[in-house]
Parts: structure tokens; sequence; C-alpha cells
């Protein structure tokens, strides 16, 4: 349920971020872009990590 909001939710800070650095600053539009980005990867990763948490209990000891 929370990767359906977690993705647009990323889309849309990074499209904001892309529309207020365009053509002013581009290494940090860069930088927030990457940032971002790798915002979406560990919040995947850690639902990803939940489910498998909660689906499989003996598999994943956290």
């Amino acid at each position: 349920m929370l990767i359906i909001f977690a993705i647009p939710l990323c889309a849309l800070f990074s499209y904001l971020t892309f529309k207020l650095y365009r053509g002013k600053h581009y290494k940090q539009c860069l930088v927030m872009g990457v940032l971002s980005l790798c915002l979406i990867l560990f919040m995947l990763g850690c639902l990803g990590l939940g489910y498998l948490w909660f689906t499989y209990p003996g598999v994943v000891n956290l």
C-alpha cells in the first residue's frame, strides 16, 4: 500500500526540483535528482525487506 504513495511522491519531488533548478543551477539539479533517485531506491528496498519479513518471517532475521 505504501509503494502506491511512495513512487508518485518521489516522482513529483524530482519533477518539482527539476523545474525549480532548470537553467539556473545545473549541478545542484543533478545532485537533487540523484538524491531523490537514491531515496526512491532506499524506500523500495525497505518496502521489499518489510514485505519479505512479514511474508516469510523465518527467512529474513532482522
